[in-house]
């Protein structure tokens, strides 16, 4: 986040429309992640629920967040 706000566009990460993703910002409980993905920023790790989880993949798989910070065991299943 400080990196992409330090070239004035925090949003750079972020491959959607801000309408996208606060509609699925609101669905998420963890309070972290709900921050960071407003960035495009996603994290998952076996904290989260299993909806959190889903819906951070999803968010990455369609190039809606182009960063995840995630556990070495979900990176080996990641393209």
């Amino acid at each position: 986040i400080s990196f992409a706000a330090g070239d004035e566009n925090p949003r750079a990460f972020l491959g959607c429309s801000d309408d996208k993703i606060d509609a699925v910002t609101t669905a998420i409980g963890d309070a972290s992640l709900r921050h960071t993905l407003s960035f495009g920023i996603g994290l998952h790790h076996a904290g989260l629920t299993s909806g959190d989880r889903e819906v951070v993949e999803n968010l990455f798989l369609d190039g809606s967040i182009q960063v995840l910070v995630a556990t070495a065991t979900l990176a080996w299943g990641v393209n």
